[in-house]
């Protein structure tokens, strides 16, 4: 008994570890909107409305590959991660050259990124916290 209770412990905060780092990753992005100086002024509340965005953003993704998996919490675990991951990494790429994250009109050309002067540009442009970023994977 007191086994399978700290069996159910320990997956139970892995479930928070790998939610919470997905929320990392979505933070992280809008860190690299404040750093890059997109942000003009940041106030309390939009420090707050930024947190509360990312949860929903989190729980959405989450919600949907669950739903998506057919209820299989640890494979709707990763995609929940990878999606984040890839949205994340992706808006802070568009974010240095646009100044503001991928609209709709952004994701309907992404045939055009297959260019190569387009993947030229975007591999100069790759930072080393982009690399970092990249491996954290």
């Amino acid at each position: 008994m007191k086994l399978d209770l700290i069996k159910n412990i320990s997956n139970i905060s892995s479930f928070w570890v790998i939610l919470l780092l997905c929320a990392l990753n979505l933070s992280l992005m809008h860190y690299g909107a404040y750093i890059s100086d997109v942000v003009d002024n940041i106030e309390f509340t939009t420090i707050i409305d930024n947190l509360m965005g990312v949860t929903i953003d989190v729980i959405i993704v989450f919600m949907l590959s669950y739903f998506l998996t057919w209820k299989h919490i640890k494979l709707s675990l990763c995609i929940t991660f990878l999606v984040t991951w890839c949205w994340s990494f992706s808006n802070l790429i568009y974010l240095r050259f646009f100044n503001h994250y991928i609209t709709l009109s952004a994701v309907e050309e992404f045939s055009s990124l297959f260019d190569s002067q387009i993947a030229i540009c975007v591999l100069e442009s790759l930072q080393l916290s982009d690399v970092i970023f990249i491996f954290s994977l």
